[in-house]
């Protein structure tokens, strides 16, 4: 879905959520590839899930790559994976309103999810928020739809083989 927009400081602009499917990650980082395409990530730490024998790994960037977004300051980095295959990105900025108008630029308008308390924008394949941490941070996160999904099935594997043994 294309919707044409006039921005008397920009022009006419099509923005679509096609664009956001399409890079589906951030930058160079792309939701459901192989972390080991990504060598300026470095391990953090592990993530155990109840019901899964998978655990989710937590990779920061090294300390060159990454450093803004245009000319806002990345304070935090942190991309989760699970099978070895990326799962979320999320990213902390100092709180700017050009990241908002940035993202609507691209992608159209969002909605507001109440359940997350996030404004959002989502495709067939990725889910995009972006979330105020109080007064001074943002938090902006793509998600892959398609393995959160797997991972959700896979708890709920658990969960009835568990139940099933009652």
């Amino acid at each position: 879905m294309i919707i044409w927009l006039f921005d008397p400081y920009c022009g006419v602009n099509a923005q679509s959520l096609d664009e956001l499917e399409k890079k589906h990650g951030f930058q160079d980082i792309i939701l459901d590839t192989d972390i080991s395409e990504n060598p300026q990530l470095v391990y953090k730490k592990q993530i155990d899930l109840k019901k899964s024998e998978f655990p989710i790994h937590v990779y920061v960037r090294n300390k060159d790559s990454y450093p803004n977004i245009g000319e806002v300051p990345i304070k935090d980095m942190e991309v989760k994976v699970y099978l070895q295959k990326i799962v979320e990105i999320k990213i902390i900025t100092p709180k700017e309103t050009d990241i908002m108008k940035a993202l609507k630029k691209l992608y159209g308008e969002p909605s507001f999810s109440v359940r997350s308390n996030a404004w959002e924008w989502q495709t067939e394949g990725v889910l995009l928020s972006l979330t105020s941490l109080g007064k001074k941070k943002l938090e902006i996160k793509y998600a892959s739809r398609k393995l959160n999904q797997y991972i959700k099935d896979k708890k709920e594997e658990g969960i009835q083989d568990l139940s099933t043994d009652f």
